[in-house]
């Protein structure tokens, strides 16, 4: 499930009034779920999730979710005393174990991953008086907490809704810590899926009712997941929200209510529906505080640039001041990084940062070691994707001139490759030049006043306007004596702020990147270099321009990092039929000829490649868990077999197929898998699934066929689907012109545990409902 995320844009003071919704719209940018945009205004979004598979989400993304530990179930805030969640959650009158926490994203306690974690004790729970165990009719239940919840960074209400949810609404998630499979394991982060929303009537009830389960009640609930299966929410989800952006702002349409085990196709989950319940709530609230608790949602704040990347996506870091800025959303600059010295830097490689060269003038490489996935300037053991790295090598550019500033880049490499995470990220490269009158971002540590020499102990952010460096900025600064003492300006900067001040890099902010957001991705378009003081009236800053260096830039990392791929033959610790497979930033994965790519990873780390840990040598083992189609039974009935291999992490798993009469290669219940880092080297049979490689057939097909016409003169055999029990293939009736099987009408072969034929045959063979 994915999470959105909106990222408060760099309003420095006042710049949102500077803008029109029209100008700020192009730079946005969408991540998992909009970081913080919540019904108090000021935040930016996220999203929410039931969560088999789903994808970890950015911490504080789903500010209103919560935990109940003493029940394992969810819940979402929507006021601030007041949690909603499912009734069948609220088992039991003892209040005392519906004390939530709020501000989680490990579902075990863990301060320094979440800072903002809190428990609230309960006060009163109220389960909705017209709740059935049998139907799950109005599964909903709120629970009351004995003080007000505290918001902030990563604790906001959710918005609930003014309008039932329209079917095929756009932009639905779903999150929580539950089980990450039927009976599996639960979760250890939060987690979020996007929802699809069905007709309950048209689309739902119809599978439902034929797989023998009770049909939704359209009136209080909703269809919400994907028929394809593959994701949903499951055990230990339930009472979590289901949340639709509109027009930017999050608003919980269901509750987690129930479903046929978890992401089963053609099932999709069952939510509570919210718009049904709104009387309710509002009684309920009166009742136990006296008063309704309501979020208006607020105007949608067009500025916002919507951060925390997934995979390997590109945002970069500034230069040493931020005047007039707001706190960033933790996690949602994870490009930036802080050096030793004070300067920031900006990740744009495995293991290569970008920074100013003026910061790179001081001998000793210690004053180059970078702090990265850190929110904090000084007590970074709150910030739980903290990773330091140590400096090998400091590449200034040659032509870097101290007196006006030109130039002024700077490449460091580190001796380990960065951990990529949430909350570390490479930033992008500028594909061409900037443009004139672009709205971009800026974020540091630095000042917040050019008289003021404490820097921000929090990462600020602000955004600014991008203006023509020759004909707007160079006349005032060439025309003002104290201005120009600080630097000269060139063809290789940009000039970027606001005309009016107040907003602007500052002291503290040098190195950092200047961010403008391409086709979705955030680009380091400058680095923060010089300027006059901070925030004055006429005086925009100066950034070194990086689209003028990127072939120097490239050249650098090709000459300081770049390995020989035939020495790749030479790292020793994997055994087997494989190859080694890189990608185009020489990140290489050992890959067995099965196409199974194991954890053995090597990086080029200062033209070397690192090493082998010795969990990657466990399993870089392509000599074990080799299946062939050669190993399974045919006959002259079943002929031939395929093998379905699939793969994830250590683990090998096939599924057999086996061709029918009819020429087509119909699934079996045989599934096995093995486990590469096992000595053992063995294949065992799936939980529930049969182990036996085999598609010879145990049932006398001649024999079964002459019963069933003697039951159904009228009978096609082209009706009944060919399948595979544990034992036997057997073949089952199907309804004409569909491809599910009937429960009620069939014939079927089978082979008992004792090895008897048992021929059943059941029902009417021109049944109405087939």
């Amino acid at each position: 499930m994915r999470l959105f995320k909106t990222f408060n844009a760099i309003l420095l003071h006042d710049a949102a009034a500077r803008m029109s919704a029209a100008e700020s719209s192009e730079d946005t940018l969408r991540g998992l779920l909009d970081l913080g945009l919540t019904c108090q205004g000021s935040q930016d979004t996220r999203s929410a999730h039931r969560i088999v598979g789903g994808t970890e989400v950015q911490p504080a993304t789903w500010p209103w979710i919560v935990r109940f530990p003493s029940i394992g179930c969810a819940g979402s805030i929507i006021g601030p005393r007041t949690v909603v969640t499912a009734a069948h959650c609220c088992f039991t009158d003892s209040v005392s174990i519906f004390d939530f926490v709020a501000g989680k994203h490990s579902r075990i306690d863990n301060f320094a991953q979440d800072p903002f974690t809190r428990r609230y004790r309960a006060s009163a729970i109220r389960k909705h008086r017209s709740y059935t165990s049998s139907t799950f009719e109005s599964d909903i239940c709120l629970v009351f907490a004995d003080e007000d919840i505290q918001f902030n960074d990563a604790v906001q209400p959710v918005c609930l809704p003014s309008a039932p949810v329209e079917i095929r609404q756009e932009d639905c998630y779903v999150a929580g810590w539950g089980r990450t499979s039927w009976n599996g394991f639960q979760a250890s982060k939060l987690l979020e899926i996007p929802a699809i929303i069905y007709d309950v009537e048209t689309e739902c009830n119809p599978n439902y009712r034929e797989n023998g389960n009770t049909p939704l009640i359209d009136e209080v609930m909703i269809c919400a997941g994907n028929m394809a299966g593959g994701i949903d929410a499951c055990q230990g989800d339930s009472g979590g929200p289901l949340v639709c952006l509109e027009n930017g702002v999050p608003v919980m349409h269901g509750v987690v209510s129930w479903g046929v085990k978890c992401a089963e196709a053609d099932l999709p989950g069952v939510y509570t529906r919210t718009s049904a319940m709104l009387d309710w709530i509002e009684e309920q609230q009166i009742e136990v505080l006296g008063a309704p608790q309501t979020n208006d949602p607020p105007p949608h704040d067009q500025d916002k640039i919507e951060s925390g990347l997934t995979g390997l996506s590109c945002l970069d870091s500034e230069e040493n001041r931020i005047m007039g800025g707001q706190q960033a959303t933790y996690g949602s600059w994870p490009f930036i990084g802080r050096l030793e010295k004070g300067c920031a830097a900006t990740i744009i490689g495995h293991n290569v940062a970008l920074t100013a060269a003026h910061c790179c003038q001081d001998q000793g490489l210690w004053n180059y070691d970078l702090n990265a996935g850190v929110h904090h300037s000084f007590n970074t053991n709150m910030d739980g994707w903290k990773d330091h790295h140590w400096a090998t090598k400091v590449v200034a550019h040659p032509d870097y001139d101290l007196v006006t500033k030109d130039n002024d880049i700077c490449l460091i490499f580190y001796q380990q490759s960065f951990d990529w995470s949430p909350g570390v990220q490479p930033a992008c490269l500028p594909s061409g030049p900037s443009q004139i009158n672009r709205k971009c971002h800026v974020a540091g540590w630095g000042s917040k006043s050019h008289t003021s020499t404490a820097t921000s102990s929090v990462l600020m952010e602000a955004q600014i306007n991008i203006y023509n460096s020759t004909e707007e900025c160079e006349p005032v600064f060439s025309s003002s004596d104290e201005a120009s003492e600080n630097g000269e300006v060139t063809d290789n900067m940009i000039c970027a702020g606001w005309k009016e001040g107040g907003v602007d890099a500052c002291s503290g902010d040098t190195g950092g990147p200047l961010v403008c957001v391409e086709d979705g991705k955030p680009v380091v378009t400058g680095i923060v270099s010089w300027g006059f003081k901070c925030g004055i009236p006429n005086f925009p800053s100066m950034y070194t321009d990086v689209s003028r260096y990127t072939d120097w830039i490239q050249k650098e990392i090709s000459e300081s990092t770049s390995c020989d791929r035939d020495d790749l033959a030479n790292i020793s610790g994997v055994q087997g039929d494989g190859e080694w497979v890189c990608d185009d930033s020489d990140e290489c994965t050992w890959t067995c000829e099965d196409g199974h790519a194991t954890g053995a990873v090597t990086r080029c780390s200062n033209k070397q490649w690192t090493a082998l840990t010795s969990a990657m040598r466990k399993t870089a083992r392509c000599d074990r868990c080799n299946l062939s189609v050669d190993s399974v039974k045919t006959s002259s009935s079943a002929p031939a077999a395929q093998l379905d291999c699939s793969f994830s992490r250590n683990t090998k798993s096939c599924k057999l197929k086996c061709l029918s009469e009819d020429g087509v290669f119909g699934e079996t219940n045989t599934e096995v898998w093995c486990d590469r880092s096992k000595a053992k080297n063995r294949f065992s049979a799936v939980r529930g699934k049969s182990g036996n490689l085999s598609c010879v057939p145990l049932c006398d097909r001649t024999e079964f066929e002459a019963k069933v016409m003697g039951k159904w003169a009228d009978f096609d055999m082209s009706d009944f689907k060919e399948m595979q029990s544990s034992h036997p293939i057997f073949w089952k009736m199907k309804c004409k012109n569909s491809s599910k099987v009937s429960k009620k009408t069939f014939a079927r072969c089978q082979v008992t545990r004792t090895g008897k034929e048992k021929i059943l045959i059941k029902g009417d063979y021109n049944d109405p409902k087939c």
